[in-house]
């Protein structure tokens, strides 16, 4: 009979040998594993490669014996079969489930959402596979879709996408309320009195150098960014912070805002600040690039003689914050408006930009027209141009020829 000692002796060693046998198998099942899934991502890109390549290719010539059309063969044959190709999901997939990363977070955290949203179970197996498959830390930022039928690696491959983003064209014109309107109606998710606040605080935004120059002891001007949201096409994030936003705004208007602006500004006595405000009126008085010069002239000839503005654009601006809609010309209840904004109740400039100019609107408040020097009124045709006069009996003769387009709508 063996002793204690040998038994015990024995007992060791063969737990020794279980755990070494069990590590074995376990290196074997997780290399196999790792192995699989690299082959795996590797024909996968290549399908990808292969589907790109494809869409670029020549329309071909070659055809099989029925004429079907015939393409080169771009990946291994069973590729397809063996592997299936992770669906991408978009915004507008049935079924999409919207998961949104932010800095610092990492597959526990990316889990928990996921978990949450009843993509999946449970999130130990999740986080483990991510951390054997190379998943984990190559995921973006930003917002992704994924179904509630994909499996992990599907869910893995679409998070480390880069982000779904939408493509945004704000017009030349637009004001900050229609800028609001536009990203909402594009998807993208933003806190609309948090904005309000960003476009209310230029101090949050001082690296950008005209921001500066923004008067912020004007208690009437209505948001303090409004003229310098540069129109333009921008690319969004669907869950873009307010805080982003308004910077990709304003790095392009840092662009577009030149020296020579500047310089032009200050031999016309001007703040770059009055030549936005100058511009923005002028932009939304006509949309055709080569009468803006000539509306910059007599806005230009009106300030000189001390002489009110009466802009119907500065009135069209009260009516939006009014929930009204644009006209071609004021109403007598719109010049009769106690509000700074009304150009026909008070000289000069208003306290702000009435919208956000492009660069042609910008130009002609800095250079107006010289040919016709002495331009003091315009009116609207109710097409989207003006017509304009030297004198009253020349006003009024006009207002007279074309009063009866001003019913039109007016966008």
């Amino acid at each position: 009979m063996l002793s204690a000692k040998i038994n015990r002796i024995i007992v060791i060693f063969v737990i020794i040998v279980a755990i070494v046998l069990a590590l074995f198998i376990g290196f074997r099942l997780g290399f196999g594993f790792i192995a699989t899934q690299n082959e795996r991502a590797q024909a996968i890109e290549s399908m990808q490669q292969a589907s790109r390549r494809a869409e670029a290719m020549p329309e071909p010539s070659a055809t099989d014996a029925e004429g079907n059309v015939v393409r080169p063969t771009t990946t291994a044959p069973d590729d397809e079969e063996k592997y299936k190709m992770p669906r991408h999901v978009k915004q507008d997939t049935p079924g999409a489930v919207e998961i949104f990363i932010e800095p610092g977070q990492d597959s526990k955290d990316i889990a928990e959402i996921l978990l949450s949203k009843g993509v999946i179970d449970q999130t130990l197996p999740f986080v483990v596979m991510a951390e054997l498959n190379g998943f984990d830390g190559r995921y973006q930022l930003g917002t992704h879709f994924v179904l509630k039928d994909m499996d992990y690696n599907e869910i893995m491959h679409n998070l480390a996408l880069p982000p779904e983003t939408t493509w945004i064209t704000f017009p030349e014109g637009f004001s900050y309320i229609d800028i609001k309107r536009r990203l909402a109606e594009a998807g993208v998710n933003f806190d609309e009195a948090e904005m309000d606040r960003l476009v209310d605080s230029p101090s949050l935004f001082t690296q950008y150098s005209f921001v500066t120059n923004i008067p912020t002891d004007v208690e009437e001007r209505i948001f303090a960014l409004e003229g310098y949201l540069f129109p333009d096409t921008y690319q969004f994030d669907l869950n873009a912070s307010e805080v982003d936003i308004i910077r990709t705004f304003l790095r392009n208007a840092d662009r577009k805002i030149t020296p020579e602006m500047k310089e032009r500004a200050s031999v016309l006595g001007m703040s770059l600040d009055k030549v936005l405000t100058l511009a923005s009126i002028i932009q939304n008085e006509s949309g055709v690039v080569a009468e803006q010069y000539k509306v910059s002239r007599v806005f230009h000839n009106r300030m000189n003689r001390e002489m009110m503005m009466q802009s119907c654009a500065t009135t069209n601006y009260l009516r939006q914050l009014n929930g009204q809609p644009k006209v071609w010309a004021a109403t007598a209840a719109d010049i009769a408006l106690e509000n700074p904004y009304n150009t026909y109740k008070y000289g000069g400039l208003p306290p702000g930009p009435i919208c956000n100019p492009g660069v042609e609107a910008i130009q002609a408040a800095l250079y107006p027209d010289t040919e016709e020097p002495n331009l003091l009124f315009f009116v609207a045709k109710g097409d989207g141009t003006n017509a304009f006069a030297s004198t009253l009996a020349g006003h009024e003769a006009n207002i007279e020829e074309y009063s009866g387009n001003w019913s039109n709508p007016r966008d």
